[in-house]
Parts: C-alpha cells; sequence; structure tokens
C-alpha cells in the first residue's frame, strides 16, 4: 500500500514526475529480487551485493523479494521499444512478458 500511495501522490498535477523506485521499499523490492542488476557491475566479483546473494549465516537465509500480481492498481515499469526513448521508468511492477521464467 505505501507504494501505491506513493505512486497516487506522484501522479497528482501539483507534484513533479518521479519513478517509483525513488521510494526506499519499491527499491528494496528490486535489490532482493531477481530484477537486481547491481550484481553485474560490482567492483568485487567475490562479493554479492543484491539481496538475493546475501547469506546470513545464523540461518543461511537471504533477503528475497516475492513478485505477487498487481490487484491495486499500481504503476508499471516502462521499457523502451525499439529505438524510443522512455523520460521516466514509471513504476516497478513488470508485465509477466518482462518476468524471468
Amino acid at each position: 500500500q505505501m507504494v501505491k500511495q506513493f505512486e497516487d501522490v506522484v501522479q497528482s498535477p501539483h507534484v513533479a514526475e518521479m519513478d517509483t523506485d525513488f521510494l526506499w521499499i519499491a527499491n528494496l523490492q528490486i535489490w532482493s529480487s531477481r530484477h537486481c542488476t547491481t550484481t553485474f557491475t560490482r567492483q568485487d566479483p567475490t562479493k554479492q551485493v543484491c539481496g538475493r546473494g546475501q547469506i546470513y549465516p545464523k540461518d543461511n537465509s537471504t533477503c528475497s523479494a516475492k513478485w505477487i500480481l498487481n490487484t491495486i492498481g499500481r504503476r508499471d515499469k516502462q521499457f523502451p521499444v525499439g529505438d524510443q526513448c522512455v523520460v521516466y521508468d514509471g513504476g516497478i511492477c513488470r508485465p509477466t512478458k518482462w518476468m524471468h521464467p
């Protein structure tokens, strides 16, 4: 609900447009999912930098997120088509065709 409330405020004509992932809880969702791309640009290849790669030794758990069906109308992430430029990414929700198998 917090992410949806943020998106509703951002869509108001009184607030400047901004991507949903500026909200820390939305960014945490990406960081802890398979959509975290920070792993590909890390300085030290032996250190995991995304949540799913962090293993906590006490119980061998990781910080991993689970995607669920968007039933409350959150914004979808905008993906460029061909050479089209996308000014704002929009939300963090992904259409099924953009999800990992």
